[in-house]
């Protein structure tokens, strides 16, 4: 977990314009509160890149 407003090169490096903002792999990306199902949907396609 990053604080954007502290850490705002690696906010700009992800494109980082809401929070909070889950980065998985420095590919897969969701920001906002998102429902749980959403969020599981990110992760699955992350595993399954690797």
């Amino acid at each position: 977990m990053v604080d954007a407003g502290s850490f705002m090169g690696l906010s700009d490096r992800f494109g980082i314009s809401g929070v909070p903002a889950t980065i998985i792999n420095g590919h897969d990306k969701t920001v906002g509160a998102v429902p749980e199902g959403q969020l599981l949907a990110v992760v699955r396609r992350a595993l399954a890149k690797s």
